[in-house]
């Protein structure tokens, strides 16, 4: 498994945003919507490119013959290979890509003030009991740490939210989570920076979780051709 993050720019003069629109493969009207909200423009845009240029370096693929599949749920596939897996995330500031060969998905999400009645209608009894188990400041938190599990598991078996988030169960034993007694998917649950977290989910039970950060990160800057 392999992390590339990326961290949306401070600033970005409106040269350079249509320069990363041209750069892109996305159409000429939709192109337009995503120029007029910014942010959600700078995210997207590079994440289409992270995507594309991991794809190159590591499959040797022209990122002009790289062609993407989709299920009925929006997950997008590599054409080109069928051992190649990959997942998108972005929120605030960061962009994050993870692949693997085994399937594989990805949340990232910008801690910030949260009613926690949510935990307690969307979540299983067991997660809102754990979220409220928690000293009353770390309980935002906790509820961070289950939804980007809980997103990470569900965008690994590429059904979104069409399966409910309460019927299933992110537990945690002895400092590690796992999916109600399903051995088949790992865990990983990280900060980047002090105002997010990351949640990736695998299929595998054998997996090394070993991530060289300083390597995998990307400057937006070095995407724009």
């Amino acid at each position: 498994m392999k992390i590339f993050l990326v961290k949306k720019p401070d600033t970005l003069s409106d040269v350079k945003l249509l320069k990363i629109l041209e750069s892109s493969t996305i159409d000429s009207n939709r192109k337009l919507k995503l120029f007029k909200n910014r942010n959600e423009a700078i995210r997207r845009l590079i994440s289409s490119l992270l995507i594309r240029r991991i794809i190159r370096d590591e499959l040797n693929i022209p990122e002009t013959n790289i062609t993407f599949t989709y299920n009925k749920y929006g997950k997008p596939f590599l054409n080109e290979s069928d051992f190649f897996h990959f997942n998108i995330s972005h929120s605030g500031d960061w962009i994050v890509c993870v692949i693997d060969k085994h399937e594989i998905g990805v949340d990232i999400e910008k801690i910030q003030p949260i009613d926690l009645d949510i935990a307690k209608e969307f979540f299983s009894s067991q997660e809102y009991n754990y979220i409220m188990s928690k000293p009353f400041n770390e309980r935002t938190y906790a509820f961070y740490e289950i939804w980007t599990l809980k997103e990470s598991y569900l965008k690994t078996i590429g059904k979104g939210l069409s399966i409910p988030l309460k019927s299933f169960t992110i537990k945690k034993e002895n400092d590690k989570f796992s999916l109600d007694n399903n051995n088949n998917y790992n865990f990983l649950n990280m900060n980047i920076e002090k105002d997010y977290i990351l949640s990736i989910c695998m299929n595998s039970n054998s997996v090394n979780f070993s991530v060289d950060f300083e390597k995998n990160y990307i400057e937006y800057t070095s995407l724009i051709k």
